[in-house]
């Protein structure tokens, strides 16, 4: 339900591997699909950490561009999380004059100090620049930033974009559904049944752990949860459907052959396989568009973030559930390069003057020169 690593796909190494959450590659198709057909860009920027996953993330990029985007032009620049090659990637895509960035990094530290140089350079908090991030984004929503800091400017209005089991109170009734009944597991019968199959050990630090229970159930935040619950439902089904009714034997190969090849109704749609890699289609998995955007300053001076589900992805279409903010603070989509340079083939009264005497000079040397 959680690993969406696109190595996974490969069935010559992993030939009994199955998923109820898309691939990376399987991810990258409506991001792409969202960046060209809702933003209209045709010019994009990709930095990633150079490891496997962030060079296999982008390559999921590309390959998604290749069928849904093909006149989309995509220039990778990869960093390590030194200061010298985050400069020269950066330089690397100023060179560009791109104007929206996919960066897939982590952790908050060397976002910062991305976006810091990103402002300084001039591709960060400039008003048409736009951020967007995959699902490796540490989420600002759970931070304060100093109000006279430049990553103000550099984070306002950037996005992120997940995979996710749902959204409540949105009219997906599935999901609705899913975390109402989970919910109505915390009850005294279920909750003791629970609680006597953990060990009891005389210890402080563990008993106290189990107060951490206290609120089990009751309020499903985990992104990952839905899909872990479908996994469940897949193993079950086709446990079902491929078991030898002669002797009640299951044979591994046989169940996940079953598994993929099957539909069945999950919390947010259907829940179908791609036979050839074991994933789920991303065409029938939810995907959302997290907007970022900064609040007032505090008392003490400090900026916090709100976060807005913008768009979502649903049954292989992009719906819209509240206008995107961008960098600049409004509603209006940026261009995705700078606009051409309009050539004024006209020449204004003084310019011509200036020409018609200094030929005049030129001429009347001429002569006096014979």
């Amino acid at each position: 339900g959680g690993s969406t690593s696109a190595d996974l796909d490969d069935k010559l190494q992993y030939p009994l591997f199955a998923r109820t959450i898309p691939s990376d590659d399987g991810n990258a198709v409506p991001i792409i699909q969202f960046i060209n057909q809702v933003l209209g860009v045709t010019h994009l920027a990709v930095l990633n950490i150079n490891d496997s996953y962030g060079n296999s993330y982008v390559q999921g990029l590309r390959t998604a561009a290749e069928k849904h985007a093909p006149e989309m032009l995509i220039y990778q620049a990869s960093v390590d999380e030194q200061v010298e090659s985050i400069r020269t990637a950066l330089a690397g895509i100023k060179q560009t004059q791109y104007r929206y960035i996919f960066a897939v990094i982590y952790t908050p530290e060397v976002h910062d100090m991305i976006l810091t140089m990103a402002h300084d350079m001039g591709i960060a908090g400039t008003g048409v620049h736009q951020w967007l991030f995959g699902d490796s984004f540490d989420r600002i929503s759970s931070r304060t930033i100093q109000a006279d800091s430049p990553l103000i400017e550099a984070y306002r209005g950037v996005a992120m974009f997940e995979a996710t089991g749902g959204i409540p109170g949105i009219g997906i009734t599935g999901y609705d559904n899913f975390l109402e009944y989970m919910a109505e597991m915390h009850n005294p019968e279920d909750m003791e049944y629970l609680f006597s199959l953990f060990p009891n050990y005389d210890n402080d630090v563990y008993q106290e752990s189990l107060k951490s229970f206290t609120n089990y159930l009751t309020q499903i935040t985990s992104v990952q949860a839905p899909f872990v619950y479908e996994a469940t439902i897949a193993l079950g089904l086709s446990a079902c459907a491929a078991v030898n009714p002669d002797d009640n034997t299951l044979n591994g190969k046989v169940h996940y052959n079953t598994m993929v090849n099957s539909v069945f109704d999950g919390i947010t749609g259907k829940v179908i396989f791609d036979p050839a890699t074991g994933a789920k289609d991303p065409t029938h998995t939810m995907y959302k568009v997290t907007n970022f955007i900064d609040k007032a300053p505090n008392a003490d001076g400090m900026v916090g973030w709100a976060e807005s589900v913008t768009s979502i992805y649903h049954e292989g279409a992009w719906e819209e559930l509240t206008p995107f903010v961008f960098n600049d603070g409004s509603h209006d989509i940026p261009s995705d390069i700078p606009p051409e340079d309009v050539i004024d083939n006209t020449v204004n009264l003084g310019v011509r003057i200036s020409v018609l005497v200094l030929c005049g000079i030129v001429m009347v040397l001429g002569v006096g020169l014979m």
